[in-house]
């Protein structure tokens, strides 16, 4: 039986042993933190000691339901603006709503493709908002001749979209905020060591025994483990290799299911894909390809799972019927055969 086919790389103790002898290197004004949302979390509390007394915070309407428990641990408000099919926030409703108070902007290069940096920077110098930057679908990313990371006041990661690893996210201060304080790397916790284990002895076309990646928890804030770290090190020398490997892979996606009932999302402009999304048009369709996806040990998943409060409602509606099959560099697909649909 071939491997499954997960839309995140899947933790190998042969990679850990591959990785252990990298060399450490220096990440500045970084935190290492164990999960994105450790790092939104201490992003909110720095500012909001900051002086200045911060009103409300703008998040995008297409949003994954796990960043709402984070933000209500603070007493601020929230307000969603939309975000269009290219996948660029609205700015005439943000600028609407930051005008008049300080605020914080959270905005996300979805699955790699920078957002519109060019007006959100313009926003930010007019009004002196203050910009989160959620690379949780990117790790190796550009806008014009800016490596994401650089972009936002505050950015954060989620290693484990993207890289074979248990934990990790790094968290970036670029408006000189020190928190005073480092996080030593750790041992695993016993949720990580079972989770390193979580494909042994599974039958794996049965998806029933299938874990679900948005459904491991890591909300204790801790640090990177020691072993996420070393991989992390290692895995940053591939780098072009593995952007290579997601590109060809998405590249495999577009050329199959070009003439598929799917609505293609055109994310050619990420030069490392956190996975190749499509739209579904109705339930029918989606039933066929989740099948298609089992039959074929491919994990193919609904994102997101939207939040689920009041003031939430999706404008785009077509984005809440997102299917996204896997690109991870673990696998190259042009290599593979698969049943036809």
């Amino acid at each position: 039986m071939k491997n499954k086919i997960t839309l995140q790389p899947i933790f190998s103790y042969t990679t850990l042993i591959k990785s252990l002898f990298s060399n450490n290197d220096s990440n500045g004004n970084s935190y290492i933190l164990n999960s994105a949302r450790s790092s939104l979390n201490i992003s909110i509390d720095a500012l909001l000691k900051n002086p200045r007394k911060i009103k409300k915070i703008l998040l995008p309407d297409f949003i994954c339901s796990e960043i709402i428990p984070v933000i209500s641990n603070f007493n601020i408000p929230v307000i969603f603006y939309s975000v269009d099919e290219h996948l660029n926030p609205d700015i005439n409703f943000i600028e609407d709503n930051i005008r008049n108070d300080l605020s914080i902007v959270l905005v996300v290069n979805y699955f790699g493709v920078p957002s519109d940096w060019t007006s959100l920077l313009k926003l930010k110098s007019k009004y002196e908002c203050i910009i989160i930057e959620d690379n949780a679908h990117s790790l190796h990313g550009k806008y014009e001749n800016i490596d994401f990371g650089n972009l936002g006041d505050i950015s954060f990661n989620s290693l484990r979209k993207v890289l074979p690893v248990l934990s990790g996210s790094f968290l970036k201060f670029n408006n000189n905020i020190d928190l005073k304080k480092r996080f030593q790397k750790r041992f695993l916790n016993f949720s990580e060591f079972k989770y390193s284990f979580r494909f042994f002895g599974r039958n794996n076309k049965n998806p029933k025994n299938m874990p679900d990646d948005s459904k491991s928890v890591y909300d204790n804030i801790e640090p990177i483990d020691y072993f996420s770290y070393k991989i992390y090190l290692a895995q940053q020398k591939d780098k072009e290799r593995i952007c290579r490997i997601r590109r060809n892979n998405y590249n495999f996606w577009q050329r199959y299911l070009g003439h598929s009932e799917l609505e293609m999302l055109d994310i050619k402009s990420s030069i490392c894909p956190y996975a190749f999304p499509c739209i579904f048009n109705d339930q029918r369709v989606y039933d066929k390809w989740t099948k298609w996806g089992i039959a074929n040990n491919i994990n193919i998943i609904k994102w997101p799972s939207l939040p689920k409060i009041e003031s939430h409602k999706l404008k785009n509606a077509k984005l809440s019927r997102i299917l996204l099959f896997p690109v991870n560099h673990m696998n190259e697909l042009n290599a593979m055969e698969f049943i036809n649909e």
